[in-house]
């Protein structure tokens, strides 16, 4: 997030475009317009050769940003609504990622409960 940060305040206020898109095309004709599909799959090619992380892919955003969400409001309805699923499923199953910390620290506030008199 910090890199990412960075890129905001270094990379896209230098340029003389505005946008509300992550991944924009920097240089060219169609500089500040979304990049397609094709051209995100490129940008990342090169990333996971240059840095050697392998999984490391666009949807790997979706992924990072329901967890987060969900972290913070503890409203897997709400995550749902954002991503667009129809099935509460799909999100429950594809885009929580609790944290070994987060288990932890729900089993220690949960543990009490458990306990025998």
């Amino acid at each position: 997030m910090d890199l990412f940060d960075d890129y905001l305040y270094e990379v896209l206020d230098e340029l003389d475009f505005r946008s509300n898109f992550v991944f924009v095309k920097l240089r060219g004709e169609n500089e500040g317009k979304p990049m397609t599909s094709i051209d995100v799959e490129s940008l990342f090619k090169r990333l996971r050769q240059k840095t050697g992380i392998n999984k490391l892919h666009p949807h790997l955003f979706r992924h990072t940003h329901a967890t987060m969400f969900y972290l913070e409001t503890k409203d897997i309805k709400q995550v749902q609504e954002r991503l667009g699923h129809s099935q509460i499923q799909t999100t429950m199953n594809l885009y929580l990622h609790p944290s070994k910390e987060d288990i932890r620290k729900d089993w220690e506030k949960a543990q009490p409960i458990f306990q025998l008199n």
